[in-house]
């Protein structure tokens, strides 16, 4: 069965505030009573399974599985009252959304507007948000790679862990927000490229946007005309229109999905 976006994300296809493969292993838990067994049916390793429950139950008021170490199938787990209730209202917000969307799907561009109105809805600490598709996963031993394509062809490449990539359900052609907070950019005067592994570098100008907030701010325009913001020592060292490139460590870059 298909998980549709959750209303709050206004989604129109796709993704979805709480992943979908840890509804699916909720479920799975409720029937098989085995976690390794659950982990499978939702498409996730065994690891991936047990975090995905540390996580589940730290967001909730109250736990939503409880688990053994050790049980048949390498450990059991059972779901509480809250965790069936969890799907209870999760389904029946699948529902809801149906309706909604057979409503919204009337209306000229909707689709448009409605990616526009969920990018709007996340609120995150970090400066920058930059919005791009998934082109190219690379498994490691731990870590996975994944290539994110951004408006104007331009390519970011981040570094997360294999259990992110499976909790996040990341595949070619998925919707991802790439969020970078300021103090992760480092800027070199000119267009150059970096020397430094797993180092991205985006091509701009100084933009006349300069902010103060504690330290020094400056915007810079990149080359497919959106804006990367970048904390730096001195506003006064980085005149308007100065030609740079901000450098981003891969492993700077954090996902997210379901906007």
């Amino acid at each position: 069965m298909a998980t549709l976006p959750l209303i709050p994300a206004l989604g129109t296809e796709g993704g979805s505030p709480i992943p979908a493969n840890r509804i699916l292993l909720l479920e799975a838990i409720a029937e098989s009573g085995s976690i390794s067994q659950a982990a499978k049916a939702a498409g996730l390793s065994y690891r991936g399974a047990w975090n995905a429950l540390d996580d589940l139950n730290g967001l909730s008021e109250t736990p939503l599985v409880s688990t053994n170490i050790g049980g048949k199938g390498g450990g059991g787990a059972q779901l509480t009252p809250s965790g069936r209730h969890l799907i209870s209202v999760y389904r029946a917000m699948e529902q809801l959304q149906r309706s909604l969307l057979r409503d919204l799907a009337a209306l000229p561009d909707a689709k448009s507007s409605l990616q526009t109105l969920r990018k709007l809805m996340l609120k995150t600490s970090a400066r920058n948000q930059l919005y791009g598709t998934v082109s190219h996963i690379a498994p490691g031993l731990s870590n996975d790679e994944i290539t994110l394509t951004l408006p104007g062809d331009l390519t970011l490449l981040a570094t997360i862990t294999r259990e992110s990539t499976e909790l996040l359900e990341l595949r070619p052609g998925s919707a991802v927000a790439a969020l970078v907070k300021a103090s992760w950019v480092r800027l070199t005067a000119g267009h150059n490229r970096s020397e430094v592994p797993g180092d991205n570098t985006l091509h701009g100008h100084i933009s006349p946007l300069l902010r103060e907030s504690g330290q020094a701010e400056v915007a810079v325009l990149l080359s497919n005309g959106l804006s990367l913001v970048a904390q730096v020592d001195k506003v006064e060292a980085w005149p308007t229109h100065q030609p740079v490139t901000a450098h981003i460590a891969a492993g700077n870059i954090i996902l997210g999905v379901g906007y």
